[in-house]
């Protein structure tokens, strides 16, 4: 069972009960039961992944509005801020450093105004 959008898949490995959370790899995320590929409007996907040194973070917002980048550890603590400034809609990159990270698993984080999305990614 998951949740599979235009560039990512989230899989779902353990349901906690009753909170509509679950668990994969151990990390409680909360599930939003009405959140589908079509109702959002932001797009996000990192590549190559896995990455050695720098992968290109790639984002697609509709409106204008303040976006914010996140890399966040296996564990949920926040690793560094990656971007977070004023931008118009459309299509945008940015390429990110992770040569002094740790291999392992990371997380980006994409917030555009009130919607967010979170991209997993591979240090190797």
């Amino acid at each position: 069972m998951g949740y599979t959008g235009a560039e990512q898949t989230i899989a779902v490995s353990e349901w906690a009960e009753g909170n509509g959370a679950y668990k994969p790899n151990s990390i409680a995320i909360a599930a939003k039961a009405e959140m589908n590929a079509e109702s959002l409007s932001i797009r996000l996907v990192a590549y190559p992944n896995p990455v050695v040194s720098t992968a290109t973070v790639s984002y697609n917002t509709v409106e204008t509005g303040l976006v914010g980048l996140e890399l966040f550890n296996v564990l949920g603590a926040k690793v560094k801020n990656l971007l977070l400034e004023q931008q118009s809609a459309g299509s945008h990159e940015l390429i990110i450093d992770l040569s002094n990270q740790e291999p392992g698993v990371y997380y980006i984080k994409l917030h555009v105004d009130n919607q967010e999305l979170t991209h997993k990614i591979t240090k190797i």
